[in-house]
């Protein structure tokens, strides 16, 4: 099968120039779509940190080394993670919403000066009519995604080791079933 097979010193000038141009729209391209997604998409900061920590996290054999992964997967969680998901928000609205009142997430958009965005989280609790009970403050949830995290970071992590002992075991018991040779 004859391949198309074409060399970089091949392409002309105008093909760099829409390569170059293609990546740099791509790039920011991508870059704001993760703005808006980490921002405006309950549950897509976390399904992203929830993958990224299941590779990243593993068992260091130091306490140190352990600490300073969950730590560091942590803070980026409770940094970018602000919205959360359904099932993050649940503590956040039973230990601070009254009772016969439910937690309500929302987005304000604001544009303080030409060419910038805002773009900040509210939490609020509600009646059954939608009217305003309770507003919660940026910085209890804050530290309740922290502590999320730091749970979420040491739950990635046995559940990695456990995957590692089933693998290991599944391994001494190949070695055990397989026949000698002599």
């Amino acid at each position: 099968m004859n391949r198309l097979k074409i060399r970089a010193s091949q392409i002309p000038s105008i093909g760099w120039i829409i390569i170059f141009l293609g990546g740099i729209a791509l790039l920011i391209g991508t870059i704001i779509g993760l703005f808006y997604g980490f921002a405006s998409i309950p549950g897509f900061a976390s399904i992203i940190f929830l993958v990224i920590g299941f590779f990243v996290i593993r068992n260091t054999g130091s306490s140190i080394g352990n600490a300073m992964i969950i730590g560091f997967f942590a803070l980026m969680g409770m940094a970018v993670d602000q919205p959360g998901n359904p099932i993050y928000n649940q503590p956040i609205g039973i230990w601070q919403c009254p009772d016969g009142t439910q937690l309500n997430r929302g987005i304000n958009v604001t544009h303080p000066l030409p060419e910038r965005t805002d773009i900040t989280q509210e939490f609020t609790c509600v009646d059954e009519n939608g009217t305003l009970v309770k507003r919660i403050g940026m910085g209890y949830v804050i530290l309740v995604r922290l502590i999320e995290y730091l749970a979420l970071g040491y739950l990635l992590m046995g559940v990695n080791n456990l995957r590692r002992m089933l693998r290991r075991g599944s391994r001494d018991d190949d070695e055990l079933i397989k026949p000698a040779t002599g």
